[in-house]
């Protein structure tokens, strides 16, 4: 290793000269407005009954997303998807694998 004097730590600086935190980007000040999205990610796995009724995962996250996601035919995830539409989404789901 050598001398730590002249090694450098991540953001240019010398090592143990901040904390990670420090080093953050700065934050907005509370009194600027700004917003807030949270959006959440769709994992999707399907068993082996469903598969043999011809069910694929990939297929459906892309179906209940609206062409975003993918994988396989067993496991699929997408995301991107509004908190608020997440209701929505998963209440159609059963309707489209319905096995039997």
């Amino acid at each position: 290793m050598g001398d730590t004097s002249t090694r450098r730590g991540g953001y240019g600086t010398p090592c143990g000269s901040q904390s990670r935190t420090a080093r953050a980007r700065p934050r907005a000040s509370s009194a600027t407005p700004s917003t807030v999205t949270v959006t959440t990610r769709l994992v999707l796995a399907v068993n082996a009954p469903a598969r043999e009724a011809g069910h694929d995962a990939a297929t459906l996250v892309k179906e209940l997303l609206g062409g975003r996601g993918g994988g396989s035919a067993e496991i699929a995830q997408g995301g991107g998807i509004p908190a608020a539409d997440l209701t929505a989404l998963l209440a159609d789901l059963p309707r489209r694998v319905t096995v039997g």
